[in-house]
């Protein structure tokens, strides 16, 4: 994960590009490796896991009223990595980089190294881009309050 830094006005962001390297693939004799980039409020917190690891991360969204009115979208990177055997000692290291399920690590953003930034319009949005129902019921259920109604239109939301 090699994270380089930026600053747009007053905020400054991350952008993590993930490289991971495969192994030489028998067939075709080369080496090969997967990558993906993204942008993040701040270094992603890896959690690693027996094949791979999940990156979760925040992304900043200034939606219509610029910075002073932005707020944070949770988000989760995986990456996989499996061994594909094909016949034999023959074998390849195949490696998928995906959206991850961010309703599965809801315990994570909670933890103090990610901030604590959970928050009604963070979590629509995400529920919203993930195609995530569980997580925009969620949003609804635990994090909406009708006292912010006319900031959610602010940013198109209203009453949901």
């Amino acid at each position: 994960m090699l994270p380089g830094h930026g600053i747009c006005s007053n905020t400054r962001y991350a952008v993590i590009e993930v490289i991971m390297p495969g192994q030489c693939d028998t067939f075709m004799e080369r080496n090969t490796y997967t990558s993906n980039n993204f942008i993040s409020k701040d270094a992603a917190y890896v959690e690693k896991f027996d094949n791979g690891a999940a990156l979760l991360y925040y992304q900043q969204e200034w939606s219509v009223d610029g910075t002073w009115c932005s707020f944070v979208i949770p988000g989760k990177t995986v990456i996989d990595r499996y061994r594909k055997v094909y016949s034999g000692d023959t074998y390849k290291i195949e490696i998928n980089i995906f959206k991850g399920n961010v309703y599965q690590s809801l315990h994570m953003f909670n933890e103090e190294s990610l901030g604590n930034s959970l928050s009604y319009l963070g979590l629509f949005y995400a529920g919203m881009r993930d195609g995530n129902v569980d997580l925009v019921n969620f949003a609804i259920n635990v994090y909406y309050t009708e006292q912010n109604i006319e900031f959610y239109s602010e940013h198109g939301l209203g009453m949901t």
